[in-house]
């Protein structure tokens, strides 16, 4: 399966992470979305079908420069056959954006101390 050259977020997860990035969560969207990325691939789940189509705002090669995250993805066995593997991670980064923003809304804030407690 070739690679997509950029993945992204659904818009309303999108608007989310904008919403996280404009108060301050966050320096940048790209940090944010790869923490969010992060936490999904050290949950070992494989992520559900995005609900619609994603906007494309990162370039892999950007993103993901030495590719990590690709990397974990596959380590973590979380690749289906004929799969995309930054398809994986873009849906990962789906499921963990909302994931953060939840917690920012609840709180106000997001508590990396509750969030990491599920990593061994």
């Amino acid at each position: 399966m070739p690679e997509p050259t950029r993945i992204g977020l659904t818009e309303p997860t999108r608007d989310c992470l904008l919403e996280m990035i404009k108060e301050g969560i966050a320096d940048n969207n790209w940090d944010l979305y790869k923490l969010a990325v992060a936490l999904e691939i050290s949950e070992g789940n494989s992520p559900p079908p995005l609900p619609e189509k994603a906007n494309g705002m990162f370039r892999t090669y950007e993103l993901d420069p030495d590719s990590v995250l690709c990397a974990a993805v596959e380590n973590m066995n979380l690749v289906k056959d004929n799969e995309a593997t930054y398809s994986v991670v873009e849906r990962l980064g789906e499921v963990g954006v909302k994931k953060l923003y939840e917690e920012y809304k609840s709180t106000g804030s997001i508590s990396l101390d509750k969030l990491l407690v599920n990593i061994d």
